[in-house]
């Protein structure tokens, strides 16, 4: 039976902490602790690092990300941890992904298919969407405040009630993305919905908090979240730990002015990525699966071998 909704899928970081001070070796009794060699704010920095490199030259965590529409926009801003769009999702409807320089009609036209494509690359990248949009996301408030375990979102109603919402898809409270999959417009109510999307944190919000329809829906690859103490959570698959563990040491090697092992280490991390990137991720956390001839396999209840 699978835990619905749960928080604690993902391996706190300071069990890798550990490991990576046996490896080196510097060792402390508490993670939280500086070793005699590095700090523990080093440790982290390797570690975010090493994660970030990995996710950039191959899609290790691939998530659903959501914006608001803006009535008559057509380019958007994205989080800068997105590293490249797959699909995308206007009002729940596909979008094709073309070449931006096909996008010559910016206004609303009804009898053409919705297309989207990369606008820029850089630190805030952006992405065109085309035509544009004909409507903003929808906006309200809750009409009571919620707990961090609570699944059931209270709104306040406005005009006709939460009709604006899709049936389905990403709203985010204050920064908590929330996937939601029914909308009731007779109690005005979201249920059945996921906590914590992409790397966000679920935490109890205030009446009259901000809530809003991200009615621009996309899978996208992209960067972990950064790690700031040992009780952040490490969204690196646990199959993918080992690979991680050699980007770190290369680090680590090279402070030491080791440059032969960290030279070795960095060429055996950066042939391990470029693996998975030109083959496909081999290992994967279990959190979702699809048992056919189109789907991977659970494995060992941990992994999925596609």
């Amino acid at each position: 039976m699978p835990i619905i909704g749960s928080q604690n899928i993902l391996t706190p970081v300071g069990e890798l902490i550990m490991e990576i001070r046996d490896l080196i070796p510097d060792p402390v009794d508490d993670p939280s602790q500086d070793g005699a060699a590095f700090s523990l704010a080093s440790i982290l920095r390797f570690i975010n690092h090493a994660g970030e490199e990995m996710c950039q030259a191959a899609p290790i965590i691939e998530d659903w990300y959501g914006i608001p529409s803006e009535q008559g926009m057509d380019v958007y801003e994205l989080d800068s941890k997105v590293v490249d769009v797959r699909q995308l999702f206007y009002d729940l409807w596909p979008c094709w992904r073309s070449p931006e320089y096909n996008g010559i009609f910016t206004s609303k036209i009804s009898s053409r298919s919705y297309f989207f494509g990369p606008h820029t690359s850089h630190y805030v990248p952006k992405i065109h969407v085309w035509p544009c949009a004909d409507r903003s996301g929808f906006t309200t408030t809750l009409s009571a405040g919620i707990t961090i375990t609570d699944r059931i979102i209270p709104l306040t109603a406005t005009g006709t009630g939460v009709t604006g919402f899709r049936p389905y898809g990403l709203m985010k409270i204050d920064n908590e993305i929330i996937l939601y999959r029914t909308v009731d417009s007779t109690l005005n109510q979201i249920r059945q919905v996921l906590r914590g999307q992409y790397g966000t944190t679920p935490v109890a919000h205030l009446i009259s908090a901000p809530v809003t329809e991200l009615n621009i829906m996309m899978k996208v690859s992209r960067l972990p979240q950064p790690i700031l103490s040992i009780n952040d959570p490490f969204e690196v698959p646990a199959g993918l730990i080992p690979i991680l563990e050699t980007g770190v040491m290369a680090h680590i090697r090279m402070i030491e002015q080791e440059f032969q092992e960290a030279k070795s280490l960095r060429t055996e991390f950066d042939s391990a990525v470029k693996e998975i990137a030109t083959k496909g991720n081999k290992i994967r956390q279990g959190t979702s699966i699809r048992v056919g001839s189109d789907g991977p396999l659970l494995y060992g209840g941990r992994v999925i071998v596609p």
